[in-house]
């Protein structure tokens, strides 16, 4: 059962919203705007053996008709089309080879309409039509000793690939190494003109070193707004914002009261023994999404878990805790709920929908009732 977060009377001293600009060493601290309650509605759909028990690359589509999921299926190489409000599920087969073929794997895709979906597959990007067939391919631009990111890892980085359709352009994240750590930049490829923005994505002083000293937790998260590039980093709980229009620069504070909020650092060279214990005894902070009906932030992130040599690596990540902030548009902190480590499926989908945050959960269920994906609604009364 979700449980709700309810604050108690603190006296802050006057905290305000910190740019970009200020002093490069501390976490910043939160800022609290009116408690919201979260209410969770619960669903599921029968789903079949052809289906996955998993998705990390998916995109989530609304239009008059419902809400719909469509995930990448690895196994089968197609992609699988959840319909929520109509509980069903369909797909559409994807070819590896011949005149529509992709070749490999898709690393991220995000659904324009439903005959136009935009896709990208190593090195290409596609534009593909509701039967799979290949519409447009492209090979977009990236840094010189750089390469494109695109990829949700829950134990790494969320980025996904993005269309803007007021802007008619594609968002993707391109990592470029260097001596220190790497420079991260989102590029804006204009598919009108063939031109391309890049937009810097800096840290704190921790976060600038994330490529390189904190294990797997490589890379930024990130996620759009029809305004905004909202980023974060996966070792801390702070929260960045890069104005579409002006180019401001903006950092929020995040700070969770159930965990720590910095990810100790595992300096190179290490082994995967040393690197997965560290992602065990740490947090981890997901992308943040936005809510546009509601005028919401919701972000996840998992809790710490004592290492142990006696048990399995993966039973240990499983007993990490999940926790949900919710922000409001001003970034200031509405709710944070534990939502514990039985019910919710944080390697699974996960996103916003018309009725609020969208999240699977695990398939705790009787025998008869096994071929069923289940999910809730976190959502509130406001609107």
């Amino acid at each position: 059962m979700l449980k709700n977060f309810c604050y108690s009377q603190i006296i802050f001293l006057s905290l305000c919203i910190i740019s970009c600009t200020n002093s490069k060493s501390d976490l910043q601290d939160n800022i609290l705007g009116h408690h919201v309650t979260l209410i969770e509605e619960n669903d599921s759909l029968l789903i079949t053996d052809s289906l996955l028990s998993s998705y990390n690359r998916f995109s989530i589509y609304e239009n008059t008709s419902g809400n719909y999921i469509y995930a990448y299926n690895g196994y089968f190489h197609k992609i699988d089309i959840f319909d929520l409000n109509r509980k069903g599920v369909s797909c559409i087969q994807l070819q590896k080879e011949g005149a529509d073929g992709l070749g490999g794997d898709v690393y991220s895709l995000f659904v324009q309409s439903p005959d136009s979906i935009w896709i990208y597959c190593l090195p290409y990007f596609y534009l593909v039509d509701a039967a799979g067939r290949i519409c447009k391919k492209m090979e977009l631009p990236y840094s010189e000793g750089g390469f494109i990111y695109l990829e949700a890892n829950f134990s790494i980085s969320t980025n996904r690939l993005f269309y803007h359709s007021g802007r008619k352009s594609l968002f993707y994240l391109c990592v470029t190494p260097t001596a220190d750590s790497a420079t991260y930049e989102v590029y804006e490829y204009n598919l009108q003109t063939g031109d391309y923005e890049k937009y810097l994505l800096e840290g704190e002083e921790l976060e600038e070193k994330a490529g390189q000293n904190f294990g797997w937790k490589q890379y930024p998260n990130v996620s759009y707004t029809d305004s905004l590039i909202v980023y974060n980093f996966p070792i801390t709980s702070n929260i960045y914002t890069i104005s579409l229009d002006s180019g401001e620069k903006n950092v929020y504070g995040g700070r969770s009261k159930f965990t720590s909020n910095l990810v100790s650092e595992l300096v190179m060279p290490y082994d995967f023994a040393t690197a997965n214990k560290h992602l065990l005894e740490n947090v981890h902070f997901f992308e943040v999404l936005y809510d546009k009906r509601r005028h919401l932030y919701y972000r996840l992130h998992l809790g710490e878990v004592p290492y142990s040599n006696d048990v399995n690596f993966y039973d240990l990540y499983l007993q990490k805790k999940l926790y949900l902030t919710v922000f409001d548009a001003s970034f200031r902190v509405v709710n944070e709920t534990d939502l514990g480590n039985e019910v919710y499926n944080y390697y699974n989908f996960w996103g916003v929908t018309d009725k609020g945050f969208f999240l699977s959960k695990k398939a705790l269920l009787a025998d008869d009732q096994e071929n069923m994906l289940r999910w809730s609604y976190i959502t509130t009364s406001q609107l």
